[in-house]
């Protein structure tokens, strides 16, 4: 029958006989760097919002809003006693995100974020919100650019902006 044991690679672990002296442990490897898949929607979009994504009440619209789906969040945990809150393991990446978030346009000021919600709907989701202020994304600007840095990551997102045209107009 062939070596099915999970774990182990084809043909066998080699074991260290006994009195030997034990091997030292494999060196991590450095050379691909941990990925993962992130989505990144413009919640505030028109088209976003009229299928069904973010409301943009007259409170929201004032901001730019972006989800990021597939954040590396660790699930919430439970209370260490009855009637104790739980604690939130996330809580310091949060503030990383939030800290290291911008949006970025060629040769303007970058916007940062201002505001960040978790687990709209995901427990890995990030709702991320950048203030329009008084020199708004124009199409112009030809690209905006999210750049978020948190612990080891950093996360890169291109959006072209001839690509968010809504009815001809730009609809962030």
């Amino acid at each position: 029958m062939p070596e099915t044991r999970p774990g182990v690679p084809p043909g066998g672990a080699k074991s260290v006989p006994i009195g030997e002296a034990i091997p030292p442990p494999p060196k991590p490897d450095s050379g691909q760097p941990l990925q993962f898949p992130i989505l990144a929607r413009w919640e505030s979009a028109k088209p976003v919002s009229l299928a069904g994504g973010l409301d943009v009440s007259d409170s929201i619209a004032q901001f730019y809003a972006i989800r990021l789906r597939g954040v590396p969040l660790m699930p919430p945990a439970k209370a260490a006693q009855p009637g104790e809150p739980p604690t939130d393991p996330n809580e310091r990446i949060l503030a990383e995100i939030k800290a290291g978030s911008r949006l970025e346009r060629q040769d303007k000021a970058a916007i940062p974020c201002a505001h960040l919600f978790t687990g709209a709907g995901n427990a890995t989701d990030v709702l991320l919100f950048f203030p329009r202020g008084a020199d708004p994304i124009t199409i112009a600007d030809k690209a905006v650019t999210l750049e978020s840095r948190f612990a080891v990551f950093h996360l890169s997102v291109k959006f072209p902006l001839k690509d968010m045209l809504y009815k001809g107009e730009l609809a962030l």
